[in-house]
């Protein structure tokens, strides 16, 4: 909305999101001391949002001259459309009856299909190294 000594001018900014997930993993016991898993999603997301439309009077724009009021493609701004794989490793040994080591490998992909101000595509690897203690 904007405001002041020339009047004030208002739209409702809508918008509209879809996020599609598919996901598939499991664990597996291999013996009593060790437990291997795997996980795996996918992702497909849009988000628009739909045109403001501010109305003003025309001779607002005149006097205001050297001030942007044009709104007209905000709303390309915020498209989102992107799809992302992320998969997932991860072991478990039993090493004491309370005391167990863990480790994990994760790939994530992530694709930005339309760009704004940067392009955001690229990929992840993250390795996770740990103890867990049962108490």
């Amino acid at each position: 909305m904007t405001l002041g000594q020339f009047g004030s001018s208002s739209d409702t900014a809508n918008s509209e999101s879809t996020y599609k997930t598919a996901t598939l993993g499991g664990s597996f016991d291999l013996g009593e001391r060790f437990k291997i898993g795997a996980d795996a999603t996918y992702t497909v997301a849009t988000e628009s949002m739909q045109q403001i439309q501010f109305a003003y009077p025309a001779g607002v724009a005149a006097i205001l001259r050297y001030s942007t009021y044009d709104v007209s493609e905000v709303h390309t701004y915020s498209d989102l459309d992107s799809t992302a794989w992320d998969a997932t490793l991860r072991a478990e040994a039993k090493l004491t009856a309370k005391l167990s080591g863990t480790a994990s490998y994760q790939y994530i992909d992530y694709n930005d299909n339309s760009p704004y101000l940067d392009d955001l595509t690229g990929s992840l690897e993250i390795v996770q190294i740990g103890l867990r203690w049962v108490f």
